[in-house]
């Protein structure tokens, strides 16, 4: 640890950290003073008797965190704009996001034991896991339910239903109120 022990002011006052302003001996006040070495040089730490603030306006300014943060909301904001709370934690542990969500990508949902839930704006998809358990499309005429590759139904803008259409021999024996299409035909089971 670094000390000040048997050593002058003249050999160490680089090392030393001042939020001195224009008018000396204030110290830390309500408003916001920026962290200096003992040789002027400004440092990216704000700070005042209610507020750390780190970092610039510059869209070069860095910020990185080694280790934990914890806090019980986080707000941020763009620019000038005030501060907009977008994630808070809850009494059970659970995080919840307090705004939309955009992305360029997709979003995953996950749950140990169960398959993830992808909703991916570039394919215009709602999927489990890889999809091959469930997918949903999103087309800009139709909605459609697929397993895997296979479409099993399709809603349509004009307002038709298509279903997926089973081969005679494979079709599956209906239960009261099921639809299916078998070699081309609906049978409806009574």
């Amino acid at each position: 640890m670094a000390t000040l022990f048997n050593t002058s002011p003249a050999s160490t006052y680089k090392d030393l950290l001042t939020v001195a302003s224009d008018t000396p001996n204030q110290g830390l006040e309500s408003s916001l003073k920026r962290l200096f070495d003992g040789d002027g040089v400004g440092s990216p730490l704000y700070l005042s008797t209610t507020t750390v603030e780190i970092g610039t306006n510059s869209s070069n300014a860095d910020f990185q965190v080694h280790g934990k943060i914890t806090t019980k909301e986080m707000a941020f904001n763009y620019g000038t704009n005030a501060p907009v709370s977008l994630l808070a934690v809850n009494s059970s542990g659970s995080l919840t996001v307090l705004g939309p969500i955009e992305t360029k990508s997709s979003v995953t949902f996950k749950s140990a034991g169960y398959d993830d839930m992808i909703v991916d704006a570039q394919n215009s998809s709602m999927k489990r896991g890889d999809g091959s358990k469930g997918n949903v499309k999103l087309g800009d005429t139709d909605v459609t339910l697929q397993k895997g590759n296979t479409n099993l139904l399709t809603a349509k803008e004009d307002g038709t239903i298509r279903f997926q259409n089973i081969s005679s021999g494979s079709e599956p024996t209906p239960t009261t109120g099921d639809l299916a299409v078998i070699d081309g035909e609906l049978r409806i089971g009574v």
